[in-house]
């Protein structure tokens, strides 16, 4: 962010949103402004802002906001522009903020693009960038990072046609079985066991095999 607009965008818009999912910008456990993701050191924590690297000759890359977890790690970035730009106009210069971020800590990080009416959040570990209501608080996302990290086995979604007789309704339950599982809820053959409630196409309870 450069302008008045942005600026404004950020104190009057973002900066409540975020404030009402538990993240105070004003405190410094929760939330950094600014930070030059080139010069900080993520493993030591020390967060520099664009006061301290703006005018030495190193590379540098502002993040708007990044959002610390329990231990004060970064956990997320965000990536605000004026009300009047697309949020993905950011995507980008996000993902470099996050690159940089990865390539201290070994850790991926979530992205939030906003322009303060709309809000982006993308899992890179997961799914594309997709819409949300709001900003997710520090609880929700260390929960989806843990889960990220130890639940990354996709077990292959073996299909019961005693069950699931149509076409359509058997690629539906591919489509939507393929959720992440941990290796101890795997049998011998490596196929995940659970049973998963289709009655957006059928009657009764799918099971999976």
């Amino acid at each position: 962010m450069s302008d008045r607009s942005e600026y404004l965008t950020r104190k009057e818009k973002i900066d409540p949103l975020l404030f009402e999912q538990g993240w105070d910008v004003s405190d410094r456990s929760f939330v950094r402004v600014e930070i030059d993701t080139k010069q900080s050191d993520f493993i030591l924590k020390e967060y520099r802002t664009v006061s301290e690297t703006l005018k030495n000759d190193a590379e540098s890359k502002y993040a708007d906001y990044i959002l610390l977890d329990s231990a004060s790690a970064p956990l997320a970035v965000i990536e605000a522009n004026r009300t009047s730009k697309d949020p993905l106009v950011g995507q980008k210069q996000a993902e470099e903020y996050a690159d940089d971020i990865r390539s201290q800590t070994g850790r991926d990080v979530f992205i939030f693009l906003t322009n303060g009416k709309e809000i982006k959040f993308w899992d890179r570990s997961r799914a594309g960038v997709r819409t949300v209501s709001g900003f997710y608080s520090r609880r929700d996302l260390e929960r989806i990072r843990f889960q990220n990290e130890h639940l990354m086995f996709e077990a292959p979604v073996i299909v019961n046609t005693d069950i699931v007789d149509r076409g359509k309704n058997i690629e539906n339950v591919k489509h939507y079985g393929h959720y992440p599982c941990p290796n101890n809820y795997l049998n011998i053959s490596g196929h995940h066991q659970f049973s998963y409630d289709f009655q957006l196409w059928h009657s009764k309870t799918q099971n999976l095999c």
